[in-house]
C-alpha cells in the first residue's frame, strides 16, 4: 500500500498546486451564494472540486471521491476514498485574505492515510503519508515541544455555523483564556491543523467540523508527532467533527480542560 500511497501523494500534490493556480486568478467576478448561516460557496469552490475530482478519477478509477460540494461519487466498494475540501476558508478566499486552503485527504478502511493541504496565498504545501513523516514544501516538520500549558498558543474558531454551541464554546474559551497564553484564528480548519503540525501553535480545537475539513490534516498532525482526538469519549472525531489537536506533551491538558466542559454541557 505504501507504494500506492506514494503515487497518490505525487498526483495529489500536483493537482492541488495546479488547481490553486487556476482559482487564484478567476477569469471574472465571483458568483457567490449562501448554503446556510455564515456558510458561503463560490463558483470557484465548484470549479476547484470538479478539477480535482476529474483529475484523480482519471488516474485512479478504482477510487471513490467525497467532496464538500458534490458529495460522494464512485463505486460502493472502492479501493480508497479521496476526501476533498476544494476551498477551506471560502470567506477568506472571497475577501482576498490569503489563508484559504485546498485540502485533499485519502482514506482506506475508514482511516486517513494521506494528506495534502495547499495554501496558494502563501505558497505553502503541507503533506504526509502514513508512516513517512510530515512535510512543508518538502522539508520535515514537527509539532512544538512546549510542555507548559500556561504558555500554550491555541488556534480556535468561533462556532459561526453552529449558534447552538455559542454558550459552551465561550465557556471553554474563557477557561482556556485563563489557563493558556494566546490564541490565533486563520479561517481554515485544515490550516489550523497544519499550524499545529508545524509547531506554529501548540493546540487547536473546534466543534462540528466535517470529514472534508479534517481528513488531510489528521494525517499531517499524526505524522508530525502530534495527537488528535475527539471531545466525545464514545464517538470518533472523524464522525462527530469535534476535535482536539495538540503536541503530545500538552494533549492531556487540552483534552482534560475541554472535555470537563463539553461532556457536562
Amino acid at each position: 500500500m505504501t507504494g500506492d500511497l506514494d503515487s497518490r501523494l505525487k498526483e495529489a500534490v500536483y493537482i492541488a498546486k495546479k488547481t490553486g493556480g487556476i482559482i487564484s486568478r478567476p477569469a471574472g467576478a465571483l458568483k457567490i451564494k449562501s448554503k446556510g448561516k455564515n456558510d458561503l460557496v463560490s463558483d470557484m469552490d465548484v470549479l476547484s472540486e470538479k478539477t480535482i475530482r476529474e483529475y484523480l478519477f482519471e488516474r485512479f478509477p478504482s477510487d471513490a471521491f467525497l467532496g464538500e460540494e458534490g458529495g460522494y461519487t464512485g463505486s460502493e466498494d472502492p479501493e480508497g476514498v479521496w476526501v476533498v475540501d476544494p476551498i477551506d476558508g471560502t470567506a477568506d478566499y472571497i475577501r482576498g485574505i490569503p489563508c484559504w486552503t485546498i485540502s485533499i485527504g485519502y482514506m482506506t478502511g475508514g482511516v486517513p492515510r494521506l494528506g495534502v493541504v495547499y495554501c496558494p496565498g502563501t505558497g505553502e504545501l503541507f503533506s504526509a503519508v502514513e508512516g513517512k513523516g510530515a512535510f512543508l514544501n518538502g522539508e520535515p516538520i514537527r509539532v512544538s515541544s512546549l510542555s507548559d500549558f500556561s504558555e500554550a498558543v491555541t488556534a480556535f474558531t468561533l462556532p459561526i455555523r453552529h449558534p447552538e454551541l455559542t454558550d459552551i464554546c465561550f465557556d471553554i474559551f474563557e477557561e482556556m483564556f485563563r489557563s493558556t497564553s494566546d490564541f490565533r484564528e486563520f479561517g481554515s480548519a485544515a490550516l489550523h491543523l497544519c499550524c499545529v503540525a508545524a509547531g506554529r501553535v501548540d493546540g487547536f480545537y473546534e466543534f462540528g467540523l466535517k470529514l472534508h475539513d479534517i481528513a488531510a490534516g489528521t494525517v499531517i498532525i499524526r505524522e508530525a508527532g502530534g495527537v488528535i482526538t475527539g471531545a466525545d469519549e464514545d464517538k470518533s472525531f472523524l464522525e462527530t467533527g469535534n476535535i482536539i489537536a495538540s503536541n503530545a506533551a500538552l494533549a492531556k491538558s487540552y483534552s482534560n480542560l475541554i472535555r470537563s466542559k463539553w461532556l457536562n454541557r
